[in-house]
């Protein structure tokens, strides 16, 4: 037979106890030449028992078992060794096959020795065993006295826990954690456990809460004990479950499976003792199954706030930003705070978080104040958030308005920097800041909008007609030909109605002349009947003509007659303006066909002339000599 180690199996333990498997030897014949043991115990009969087993894989089938109870054990003559026999030969075992013996102590295995079964019939250590069915294998053992095994006879024997619990304290020194766990070992409850710890040792709550932790008791367990044992409250047992480790969870379970307590009472214990928001919140969702809105609620009934309830749901709910703002937000927490808590807890940006406020029907103020109060985002970063996430230019500016007490100016600046148009930056300048038509057209232009943006605006905004926008766009300063061009083409007028608004705005028959000519590249007769029907006399027409498009007295003066001038009005208007002589206008005035009549009357007190001079012109025009005497004699006879 060929030996093979082999030990006991004990559950699984933190404290270590005792090794007890060496406290047991085999003697001849399975082991020759051991040396006896000392500290010998010989107490164990009536508990003892040997079990033999047919070792097939890893299973090992039971060939008998025998024990001291029944007698099938004994005592040798020493009084300290342990004698039984198997009736090997009876077994049907047969050379090859493996037989393992063990030895228990009621229910605590305490060691055991593997044979190989060969053909000489012999142990390794040559003591022979005969296999026929007659003979049988002698197995002697002795055991050394030991506090895991005397615990486990105690056990057996029916002695309580406090019992056994003295009994190896005085016997062997064993100290209070070792004596915790072989109590757990020998499945006594917490209490049992905890009761024995406190008579035998005088253990104080937290002692006996340390010492049964680390032997692994449960910490419902363990609070059960602490609440049998010590009577400690709910607050009391749970401030030793943590101190001495348990988790959330262990004391959660355990402040409702002990003290019955409901969420919100159990989350205030726990919060009490010290655990965080994100600790409760899991307690929460483990133990009580709630949801994150209820456990939110809770959390914050606690008094934690948003950061802290934010940070619970994104761990132990594994929500979004937006999930979280939305718990947040039905928590009754304001945008400052939800704000506050999406940014420290998910690293949001103002753009992302703009959204979710958004999306949780924040208006513009609350959420203008919130980034700017929270974030520190200036007015453009947090126009463009508004923008984009779908406020119009009215939502924007009344909260710059509002809660950052801007300008109308500098919303306009912003406002225009975010591509709004003028006409809805100007509707919004009416309706937000109540500004008047010329004071929002200034706005626009400061902010470099073109003249037809502005007039546009007042026009729609204003409802205002194209006499009063021309007003305005003068008072701004903008060029004549840039009015004419905005008027004419936004307000579709006729060239009519536009010389007789461009008149009533002040300006003359030239700066007229010349943008009519410039802007609607009008002819000059055209230009010059438009200066008439807006009630310029033939001298400014005669300016504006020659200034605007470089006419010459014959043309002028041609264009004036056309237009119905008398020869009186187009000789005044040549010579005031473009200095003509007498001479040179009279022969102009004969080229279109005037009498001599009708020169000597326009020409006589215009140029002053005398008798003679006005004979001499007359002549030098070629009249016949009768005609030119009954002139001079009309106004010198």
């Amino acid at each position: 037979m060929t030996q093979a180690p082999a030990g006991a199996v004990l559950s699984a333990q933190t404290v270590p106890i005792p090794t007890f498997s060496s406290a047991l030897a085999f003697r001849d014949p399975l082991v020759n030449g051991v040396a006896s043991l000392p500290n010998l115990d010989s107490s164990l009969l009536p508990w003892l028992s040997v079990t033999v087993c047919k070792v097939t894989g890893s299973a090992c089938t039971t060939l008998s078992t025998l024990t001291g109870a029944a007698g099938q054990i004994t005592l040798d003559k020493d009084g300290v060794t342990y004698v039984t026999s198997w009736a090997a030969g009876k077994s049907g075992v047969t050379p090859g096959n493996t037989v393992r013996i063990s030895v228990s102590v009621g229910t605590l295995l305490v060691s055991s020795y593997t044979l190989g079964i060969e053909k000489n019939d012999r142990t390794a250590g040559n003591a022979l065993v005969a296999i026929n069915p007659s003979r049988t294998l002698p197995i002697k053992v002795q055991i050394q006295k030991n506090p895991v095994i005397r615990a486990y006879f105690l056990k057996a024997a029916g002695q309580t826990a406090t019992q056994i619990a003295q009994a190896i304290r005085t016997e062997f020194g064993v100290a209070a954690d070792v004596t915790g766990q072989i109590l757990k070992n020998l499945n006594f409850t917490s209490e049992d456990t905890a009761a024995a710890l406190k008579t035998v040792f005088t253990l104080t709550d937290a002692q006996n809460a340390d010492v049964l932790f680390r032997v692994d008791y449960t910490g419902t367990q363990t609070a059960r004990a602490l609440n049998t044992v010590y009577g400690l409250s709910d607050l009391a047992n749970a401030t030793l479950l943590k101190a001495v480790g348990y988790g959330v969870t262990a004391v959660s379970t355990a402040l409702q499976s002990v003290y019955a307590l409901g969420d919100a009472a159990n989350a205030a214990v726990l919060k009490t003792v010290g655990f965080v928001a994100t600790d409760i919140a899991s307690a929460m969702k483990v133990v009580y199954s709630l949801a994150d809105l209820a456990t939110g609620t809770i959390l914050k009934g606690l008094g934690f706030g948003a950061d802290a309830i934010a940070g619970a749901m994104k761990v132990v709910y594994a929500l979004t930003g937006a999930a979280t703002g939305a718990v947040l937000n039905a928590l009754s927490f304001g945008a400052n705070a939800i704000t506050g808590a999406l940014s420290s807890v998910y690293s949001l940006g103002g753009q992302a978080i703009g959204g979710i406020l958004q999306g949780l029907n924040f208006g513009a103020d609350a959420i203008t104040g919130a980034l700017s109060q929270v974030l520190s985002l200036n007015a453009d970063v947090i126009g463009g958030i508004l923008k984009g996430v779908g406020f119009g230019a009215d939502a924007i500016a009344g909260a710059f308005k509002t809660v950052l007490g801007l300008s109308a100016g500098a919303v306009t600046t912003i406002l225009n920097g975010l591509s709004f148009g003028a006409t809805v930056i100007a509707q919004t300048l009416k309706d937000v800041f109540f500004l008047p038509a010329d004071a929002v057209a200034a706005l626009l232009k400061g902010v470099g909008i073109d003249i037809t943006g502005i007039t546009t605006a007042l026009k729609t905004v204003f409802n205002l007609g194209a006499d009063a926008v021309g007003g305005i766009l003068k008072g701004l300063g903008f060029g004549l030909n840039l009015i004419t061009g905005a008027l004419s083409s936004l307000f579709s007028l006729s060239n009519d109605a536009l010389t007789g608004i461009l008149k009533g705005l002040g300006y003359g028959a030239g700066q007229i002349a010349t943008a009519l000519q410039t802007v609607l590249s009008l002819t000059s007769d055209v230009t010059g009947g438009l200066l008439k029907a807006a009630g310029f006399g033939a001298e400014a027409i005669a300016g504006a003509l020659s200034t605007a498009y470089g006419l010459a007295g014959d043309a002028v003066a041609t264009l004036l007659k056309g237009l119905g001038f008398s020869a009186g009005d187009i000789a005044a208007a040549l010579k005031s303006a473009l200095g003509l002589g007498a001479d040179v206008v009279g022969s102009l005035l004969k080229a279109l066909g005037f009498s001599a009549q009708d020169i000597a009357n326009a020409l006589k007190d215009l140029f002053s002339l005398s008798s003679d001079a006005l004979e001499a012109l007359l002549g030098g025009l070629g009249f016949a000599a009768d005609v030119i005497s009954d002139i001079i004699c009309f106004f010198f006879c």
